[in-house]
This record gives C-alpha cells, sequence and structure tokens, in this order.
C-alpha cells in the first residue's frame, strides 16, 4: 500500500523511535511534527516521560504569532495523518492520561511491516515501483527514451 507522504514519513519514524511490535510509546504531538520534515525520522525525539522543559525566550509578537501559526499547522497534519494511519490499522493511538497535547501510539503487525518498508530505501524503492508500475507517464518516458535511442543509433552506426 502506497501512502501519502504525512503518514509515509510519520509510520517510518515510528518504526525508527518505537522499533517494536505493539510497544506502547507517548509523544507530545509537537516533536512528532518534526517527523514530517525530509530526514526528521533520522532525529531522535523524546519520550514524554523525557521531555525536558523548554526555556522561553523573549521574542516579539510578529516572531510569536508565526511560530504559533506554524505550529497549528504542523498538529493538525500530525492528527490528520494519524488518524489515517489509524483507520488503516497501522497503528494505535490513545490519548495520553493527563495532557491534550501527547498521545501514546503503538505499532500493530501491519504498522510494523510497513514501517520497516519504508525505513529501507531499497525496499522503499521497489514499493514505490510496485504502486506506479503502471502509471501513464512511463508510456510517455518509454517514447522519449526510445525515440533517443533511435536516433544516437542511427548517428553511431548509421
Amino acid at each position: 500500500m502506497w501512502l501519502s507522504r504525512d503518514e509515509r514519513r510519520l509510520l517510518r519514524g515510528y518504526y525508527g523511535l518505537i522499533g517494536d511490535l505493539h510497544a506502547d510509546e507517548s509523544f507530545r504531538i509537537d516533536d512528532l511534527a518534526t517527523l514530517l520534515t525530509f530526514w526528521g525520522y533520522r532525529r531522535k525525539i523524546p519520550t514524554y516521560q523525557d521531555h525536558a522543559l523548554p526555556e522561553n525566550p523573549v521574542v516579539g509578537h510578529e516572531v510569536m504569532r508565526n511560530a504559533i501559526r506554524t505550529l497549528i499547522q504542523k498538529r493538525n497534519r500530525v492528527k490528520k495523518a494519524n488518524g489515517l494511519l489509524v483507520a488503516r490499522n497501522l497503528i494505535k493511538v490513545t490519548p495520553h492520561n493527563g495532557d491534550d497535547g501527547v498521545v501514546n501510539i503503538s505499532l500493530t503487525l501491519d504498522g510494523f511491516d510497513l514501517g520497516r518498508k519504508y525505513a529501507n530505501w531499497f525496499e522503499w524503492s521497489g514499493h514505490w515501483f510496485e504502486a506506479y508500475r503502471n502509471h501513464w507517464l512511463w508510456l510517455i518516458f518509454a517514447t522519449i527514451g526510445g525515440s533517443l535511442l533511435v536516433k544516437l543509433w542511427e548517428r553511431i552506426w548509421g
């Protein structure tokens, strides 16, 4: 199954962070937004129990407003992707007891297997090709590539 970009990145990150079947870990949603970046799954995100309180630097109102807007957008992306992963039965998400911005996440068997595929580039590229092997763009690429090869053949041995 080929997932959307946010779902792929989160599942790959969950596989790297949890790394065990049916293990339950607690994470802050704000920290999980780091997984949405290109190389985010390679970063170590602290669990809720290991999380230190951030320092509050003094910043301007405009900077704070932009930071809050970005944070809300990232939270919504994580919540939406988590909801889709839960609907596909790849992960289990339960709210944390005390904090609204914290969720408990565990991988199902299908989520563990798919996360392992997305974490390995060789398996990921094969999975991508399997999903798009019948796409109409391959016909255009093959036509252009074939005509270039014929012209090259005629020029060399012509």
